[in-house]
């Protein structure tokens, strides 16, 4: 079943430096939009077959992993 959406459905991801965590996101493909202490994660725009990756890019860009 799928389910229309007039705004969209958005979720909060908490981090601590939302600028370095989105950076790290980004370089592995994952686009969010940082903000003051999470990332905005537009799961309106994320087919489900994409979520398992989508969850483990986030909880390895959260750690810090991944740059450098």
């Amino acid at each position: 079943m799928l389910f229309r959406s007039e705004g969209g459905f958005f979720v909060a991801v908490f981090t601590p430096d939302a600028q370095e965590t989105a950076a790290r996101a980004r370089e592995k493909g994952v686009f969010v939009v940082p903000m003051d202490g999470a990332l905005r994660v537009a799961l309106c725009a994320t087919p489900a077959s994409d979520i398992p990756r989508l969850v483990q890019v986030l909880a390895v860009a959260v750690r810090g992993e991944g740059r450098g």
